[in-house]
């Protein structure tokens, strides 16, 4: 979450208003997939409810189509 928080800030310093964060870990380094997408979710939607103005739009990409579930229900979950 760290690396995720420390990208927002630096778009958010450089103007940058499109960002796409990779699922990290959850493929050859087998991190398991569901704490992967609550811990980016969680990070990502901090990042830009403290910052509403600064994105356009801001990705998480997955490697598996399998794994695109997760991050949503993540997502979900984080917005209420």
């Amino acid at each position: 979450s760290s690396a995720v928080r420390a990208s927002l800030l630096e778009c958010v310093r450089v103007g940058a208003r499109t960002v796409a964060f990779p699922a990290l870990s959850t493929g050859a380094y087998r991190f398991p997939l569901g704490r992967a997408a609550r811990v980016i979710a969680r990070a990502v939607l901090a990042g830009v409810r403290a910052h509403p103005q600064a994105f356009d739009a801001v990705r998480i990409v997955v490697f598996r189509e399998a794994d695109r579930g997760s991050f949503e229900e993540a997502v979900a979950a984080e917005l209420g």
